[in-house]
């Protein structure tokens, strides 16, 4: 397996994931494995996941600037600066079975907000109260032109 070769050998320095859809003929997300002989032991592999740092183009998606500076920066500080970074030991890329995709170590999706239940009722309470109020002035209004109206 070439993936345990290189991480037996501790050459791979960083992967950096980037977005679908940024180079011409293809639509894959494309990914770029910075290699380098000279690594301490110790020294763990960067995993970069910028698969969502892109802006919308056509025909082709395109890095920001604030995306560059998003990946380089973490580059450079080998961090896991802005969510979009990780750092594993050889070992835990190893019980991944040598795993080297970004998107196994970096989880770049937003957290869900949810609303209290409080609220939620007090929304409905307030939606109920205009749905009435509504429901009065059509009422009203087909009166006004000779018309009844059940809600039944």
């Amino acid at each position: 397996m070439i993936r345990r070769w290189f991480v037996e050998q501790n050459i791979i320095d960083a992967v950096i994931l980037l977005p679908d859809n940024l180079f011409y003929n293809t639509t894959a997300a494309a990914i770029v494995i910075v290699m380098r002989r000279e690594r301490g032991d110790d020294a763990p592999i960067l995993l970069i996941n910028a698969s969502s740092e892109y802006e919308k183009g056509r025909p082709k998606n395109y890095l920001s600037e604030a995306s560059v500076r998003t990946i380089v920066g973490t580059f450079h500080a080998r961090s896991e600066m802005n969510s979009v970074g990780s750092l594993a030991q050889r070992g835990h890329v190893a019980s991944k079975d040598f795993t080297l995709s970004p998107s196994v170590y970096v989880d770049v999706s937003t957290a869900e907000v949810h609303r209290g239940l409080q609220e939620i009722v007090d929304d409905l309470a307030t939606l109920d109260r205009r749905q009435r109020r509504l429901t009065d002035e059509l009422r009203r209004i087909l009166q006004g032109l000779g018309l009844t109206w059940s809600s039944n």
